[in-house]
């Protein structure tokens, strides 16, 4: 690709407000809200006033998710590993968790602007756990497609030339079919996000209409940046259906079209952003992650070998319970079968966990079979960022309503751990699944 480097002031603004956020969060006592550990309403308020495009709220009234900004930088450095979570066990803040910067966070910030910024990008572009980033819009599911599609749409965009969609704020059904329409009228927090590393501006599109909620964003125009435009061009060569990690399977097999047959793409993020950032890229964004590792299967299980990091999660059932160590990169599906195991029941019903625990949650994640995805097959135990304190249910047969607490009482994300989840304490016998009734007399 015949390029021009990307310039320091055309990133600036870009870094500026991701460190606004950072230096927020630094030097505020910011705990985690209880049930959904993440940013609290006030927080979010607070650093929204700060940033370079505030939403327009009036009070600190609304959750994490209608900050699509702080949502995304919230998931940003916990996945670069620029903050941590601390659980506090004792004292005045017993049971609370706390975003701290880690040793990484002077690091980072030492970097020169332009690899902060390919950094924080590759956090997005391959890192991200979609699925999760977007869990509280209405369009929540295929963003990583529709992403593809959107910037291959847009492809004969030129510099500072405005992109628009005919909307009829009456009837939005009626608005223009362009190839980028559903993009701009549904998936706008895409958008949102991508306009917070430079690559345009945009106007929303309004109408009483539309879903009512704070956390969607619906877009009428773009006006992509020269940034924008060549940042592009990287990602057609390295698009999601290829380099994101956590990129379903099953989507890639049944969504092939979305990529060109004949075109070549890159093996790595360098390969493909390195024309933009010539020495600027470090060697640990160049793991190529094509011939990802194909998982087997062995008595239902995930077959994991040489995975780095474990949670120890106690699972409780009425007057028994089991604590199970699993990996980071277990599923929740695994973690359902090693439960089933650990309590001598037959899996032989549907099941759910309801990951806030409150079992009228939105936060759930079902069986592979459900009609709504996150399924749990395909969520890595490593998505959650748990910390030790942390409570959620596992809700086995829908008729007899066996509820399980779990709650994490260990995270040693150094620890190497092969094969299958493991038992490493249990107490008390579980009760029978299918008690036998006493024969009358």
């Amino acid at each position: 690709m015949n390029m021009q480097p990307i310039k320091k002031n055309e990133v600036t603004k870009v870094i500026e407000n991701f460190h606004i956020f950072c230096e927020y969060v630094k030097t505020h006592p910011t705990y985690l809200t209880t049930n959904l550990q993440e940013l609290g309403k006030k927080d979010c308020f607070e650093i929204n006033r700060l940033l370079q495009y505030p939403r327009t709220f009036d009070a600190p009234k609304y959750l994490m998710t209608s900050y699509p900004t702080i949502a995304m930088y919230f998931q940003l450095v916990h996945n670069l590993g620029i903050f941590e979570f601390k659980s506090y066990r004792k004292g005045k803040h017993k049971g609370k968790i706390q975003l701290i910067p880690t040793n990484l966070y002077n690091i980072f910030f030492k970097m020169e602007d332009l690899t902060k910024y390919i950094v924080l990008f590759w956090g997005y572009w391959v890192n991200s756990i979609f699925q999760y980033l977007y869990k509280d819009t209405l369009f929540f599911d295929g963003v990583e497609d529709i992403l593809t599609q959107g910037i291959e749409s847009i492809k004969e965009a030129k510099p500072n030339v405005k992109l628009a969609i005919d909307f009829d704020p009456e009837n939005p059904r009626n608005s223009s079919d362009l190839p980028y329409s559903f993009w701009f009228l549904h998936y706008g927090t895409s958008i949102h996000h991508l306009r917070d590393f430079g690559f345009w501006e945009y106007e929303e599109a309004f109408s009483r209409k539309f879903y009512a909620s704070t956390r969607e964003i619906h877009v009428q125009s773009i006006t992509p940046s020269p940034l924008g435009i060549a940042m592009m061009k990287c990602c057609r060569k390295f698009p999601l259906p290829i380099c994101n990690r956590y990129y379903k399977e099953s989507q890639w097999l049944q969504n092939k079209d979305l990529l060109q047959p004949t075109h070549h793409y890159a093996t790595s993020f360098a390969e493909a952003f390195e024309p933009l950032f010539p020495g600027l890229i470090p060697l640990g964004l160049n793991e190529p992650v094509h011939n990802k590792e194909k998982n087997s299967k062995k008595k239902g299980y995930k077959t994991m070998s040489e995975k780095i990091g474990t949670v120890s999660i106690k699972v409780s059932l009425q007057k028994s319970y089991r604590v199970i160590k699993i990996s980071f990169h277990h599923t929740l599906e695994d973690l359902h079968l090693a439960i089933q195991s650990a309590f001598n029941f037959d899996n032989d019903h549907l099941y759910a966990f309801h990951m806030d625990g409150d079992v009228t949650s939105r936060y759930d994640v079902y069986w592979g079979g459900y009609d709504e995805a996150p399924f749990a097959s395909d969520t890595l135990i490593q998505q959650f960022n748990w910390a030790v304190g942390q409570i959620f249910i596992y809700h086995f047969d829908f008729g007899d309503d066996w509820f399980f607490k779990c709650q994490v009482v260990e995270v040693n994300p150094d620890e190497l751990m092969n094969g299958y989840p493991i038992i490493v304490k249990a107490k008390g016998e579980p009760p029978e699944q299918y008690p036998m009734e006493e024969e009358e007399a």
